[in-house]
């Protein structure tokens, strides 16, 4: 049987979530959003959970930081009201005083399953890297590295390369994976190089910032298996996914 899968949207005070990352220390020197999320959902809604007993939302995509307030939509396997009951009976208290607005969080269910042959629009923040082998400047073994980065050193400093192209390609084998989707058409609506906070793990919990890929896909897909499509939603595309990459946000395609 198909896990249920619901849209969940909040609402967080970005102050209380700073000062919340402090106290928390899910912040370093520099306060990284995404990270400081993802800290925030593990404490209301997984505190003292086991990990296969985790309902947090992730994949999540914040849509909007500006001034006080931050808006996230978050993929869950609980609708809002499971999910703020949970908080109210697990949360720590350090998150249950962080600015997540529970009662004005709303949800729907999302389908799990999707008609073979159906086009959908969609649009995702992720993350494209690829895991490789020692290559180039690459000291460590299955190192994260940039895909565009990858490809340069694959074909040789001799080979002009189209950055679009390259993390296209990449995307489409995410798609690509279980056959889920093909890739139809997409373009990169934004790119940057940005830094991600991330913290080891251990009694020690050193934090560490690294510069990753940050690229917003806008396009067409098409689905091709239903069931894999609707696991590959669930899931998210590429690594980082608990961080604010990798959620597919769908919307009708345009008409051919």
């Amino acid at each position: 049987m198909t896990a249920p899968l619901h849209l969940v949207r909040l609402g967080i005070d970005a102050q209380k979530l700073y000062a919340f990352a402090r106290r928390s220390r899910a912040a370093a020197r520099e306060f990284d959003e995404g990270y400081a999320v993802h800290a925030l959902f593990a404490a209301l809604f997984d505190h003292g959970a086991p990990e296969d007993a985790r309902v947090a939302p992730k994949p999540f995509h914040i849509i909007s930081s500006a001034g006080r307030k931050l808006e996230v939509l978050g993929y869950a396997s609980l609708d809002h009201r499971a999910l703020a009951e949970r908080a109210t009976t697990f949360a720590d208290p350090l998150a249950w005083d962080a600015g997540c607005d529970l009662e004005t969080m709303a949800s729907k269910p999302m389908p799990t399953r999707f008609e073979s042959g159906t086009q959908l629009g969609f649009s995702v923040r992720a993350c494209p890297i690829r895991r490789i082998a020692k290559r180039g400047p690459m000291t460590r073994d299955r190192a994260e590295v940039d895909a565009f980065l990858a490809k340069s050193w694959e074909v040789g400093p001799d080979v002009p390369l189209d950055r679009q192209d390259v993390y296209g390609a990449w995307l489409g084998e995410e798609l690509a994976k279980e056959g889920a989707a093909t890739l139809v058409e997409t373009a990169m609506a934004s790119f940057q190089l940005g830094q991600l906070h991330r913290r080891s793990h251990g009694e020690e919990r050193k934090g560490h910032r690294t510069e990753r890929p940050d690229v917003t896909f806008e396009g067409v897909l098409e689905v091709k298996d239903g069931t894999a499509f609707g696991r590959r939603l669930a899931r998210g595309v590429g690594r980082h996914r608990a961080f604010g990459f990798g959620m597919l946000l769908l919307r009708p395609a345009p008409r051919s």
